[in-house]
């Protein structure tokens, strides 16, 4: 049967940007969500976890190779620089 709606979350320990420093994620990940019901974020927060902003649109459906890994990067640039963020 459905087990019901949940949501889980992983959470990085605050990392610190260097000042005029990027803030790349690199990721070796997979996933299978249902189409159009569940969804994977991404999100950065800069008040250790109290807001948080998503930084990429939410993945639906399988990874695009599943079931292998997929590497993805994320560059954000400058915009965290000099700033402690959690992931």
């Amino acid at each position: 049967g459905n087990p019901g709606p949940s949501s889980s979350s992983l959470t990085s320990p605050p990392l610190n940007v260097a000042a005029g420093g990027d803030l790349t994620l690199t990721l070796n990940h997979r996933y299978r969500f249902e189409t159009s019901y569940d969804f994977g974020f991404i999100d950065v927060s800069t008040d250790d976890g109290t807001t948080w902003t998503p930084v990429r649109a939410g993945a639906t459906g399988p990874s695009p190779s599943y079931p292998a890994f997929t590497t993805e990067t994320i560059n954000l640039g400058a915009t965290y620089g000099g700033q402690t963020v959690r992931v």
